[in-house]
């Protein structure tokens, strides 16, 4: 549950941040962490919701009575 609050704030701060770095018209140096940091994390973020609702998948399926495929 834990990873689920921290990767789902995670997601919407770096949207945030995106949004912000719009609105900046002089970032100087700093533009390289909107420009590649940001969108590296937020593929990082993309992953771990992909493994969550995998895991997801398996624990509903395993409580119907279903076993897993792995």
């Amino acid at each position: 549950m834990l990873v689920w609050l921290f990767n789902i704030v995670g997601t919407v701060d770096l949207f945030n941040a995106l949004r912000q770095a719009e609105v900046i018209s002089n970032l100087g140096t700093t533009w390289l962490i909107p420009t590649f940091v940001v969108p590296i994390l937020l593929v990082t973020h993309g992953l771990i919701f992909i493994r969550l609702f995998q895991e997801l998948g398996r624990s509903l399926n395993l409580q119907k009575g279903q076993t897993a495929n792995t």
